[in-house]
Order: C-alpha cells, then sequence, then structure tokens
C-alpha cells in the first residue's frame, strides 16, 4: 500500500531561504526512491507557523525509509542543521480518504435563516433555528451557536446545512438539518458561511 507523509519545515530566523534552496535539492531524491510530491506549500512562517509544507507519497513503507537513509540526503545533514530549526513528520492514514463520489453523498446546502428563538429545553445554550432551503421548503435546526451570535442578527444569514441526516430530536426539537460551523480555540462555533448571496438550496459541490 502506498504511504503519505505530510513535512512540516521551520527555519531559523533569516534562513526562509536558505531552507527553500535547501528542500529544492532534498526533493530532487523523492523520484529516485519511486515517490511523488503531491504539494509543497509555504507561508510567511509568523505566529509560529511552519515555513514549508509538503505531502510526500511513496509506494511502500520500504520506498520511504529508502529515502531517508538516501547517503547523498544524509551528505546535507550539515546544511540541514544550519537552516531548520523543527521539522514534524504526520503520516497519512489512506484509509481516511474519500473518493468524489463519497463527498457526494454529503448534501450540503445553502439556506437562509428566517426565524430565530432559544430552545429552553436544551441542557446547553441552543437556538431553534428556521432555515429557507428553497426547493427543500423549511427545515428546523437545533443549533448551539449562542456564543457568538444573537437570534436578530441570525434572521437574514446564510449559512451552510447538511441536508440528508436522518431527523433527530433534540431537546423536545425535531432538527431536520444540520447547520455547519467550526470551533474556535475557544471551543466557540463560529458559522461557515459566505462571502456572496446565493440561491436558497444551492448545492455545494
Amino acid at each position: 500500500m502506498s504511504l503519505r507523509i505530510y513535512v512540516l519545515l521551520w527555519a531559523y530566523p533569516g534562513a526562509d531561504d536558505a531552507l527553500v534552496a535547501h528542500e529544492d535539492k532534498v526533493l530532487g531524491f523523492v523520484a529516485l526512491h519511486g515517490g511523488t510530491v503531491l504539494l509543497r506549500a509555504r507561508s510567511d512562517g509568523a505566529d509560529g507557523r511552519p515555513l514549508e509544507i509538503q505531502l510526500l507519497e511513496f509506494p511502500s513503507a520500504e520506498a520511504l525509509d529508502g529515502y531517508m537513509a538516501n547517503p547523498l540526503r544524509a551528505a546535507l545533514a550539515s546544511e540541514r542543521e544550519r537552516v531548520i530549526a523543527r521539522t514534524e513528520f504526520i503520516k497519512v492514514r489512506l484509509d481516511t480518504l474519500i473518493d468524489w463520489s463519497e463527498f457526494q453523498r454529503v448534501e450540503l446546502r445553502v439556506g437562509t435563516i428566517v426565524g430565530a428563538a432559544p430552545n429552553p429545553r436544551a441542557k446547553k445554550s441552543a437556538y431553534v433555528l428556521t432555515i429557507d432551503l428553497g426547493p427543500l421548503g423549511m427545515k428546523t435546526s437545533s443549533a448551539q451557536i449562542t456564543d457568538y451570535y444573537d437570534t436578530a442578527e441570525l434572521v437574514g444569514r446564510q449559512v451552510l446545512c447538511v441536508c440528508n441526516f436522518a431527523p433527530k430530536n433534540v431537546a423536545g426539537i425535531l432538527s431536520e438539518v444540520l447547520v455547519t460551523g467550526v470551533h474556535d480555540r475557544g471551543n466557540k462555533v463560529v458559522l461557515a458561511g459566505f462571502d456572496r448571496p446565493l440561491p436558497n438550496g444551492s448545492r455545494l459541490k
């Protein structure tokens, strides 16, 4: 089975260009072991972010081991120590990857919130939302999004909903769709949204 690995690289102060030049050389050895550089991206390295992120794929663990032990790569160790402050390797489990047909099974659609009210029966603070999903009609959702949003500002807001979960009874409310969002560092939900208005019911593709 093929193996994918993320490589995260941090540079010493002032060594950004030297790190990139070093990795230009090192990545030249990937193909010698049957590997492929699937992704190579850079940031500004600010706020503790890695300067460079790579995604490499090898046909086997043995091929990856061969790349790591390549004597030409090892010969660059002293240069590497001068420019690279920190390296992290993250293996990607290929059995967690999905194909396009699996993604298409998730029915993600745009809806507009037309009603929002607190749910007094919820154990954790939550709103009952009424969402206009165009051709799908009006749908109800129970959403724990009270940290950053009040009911008045939610009305008229477009959100992204999962529409093909089975309806679920949540604190006395039949929740028909899931409103999507992401937890921030404070574990508070930030809603997914759009920077342009879209027809209700539009599907994410």
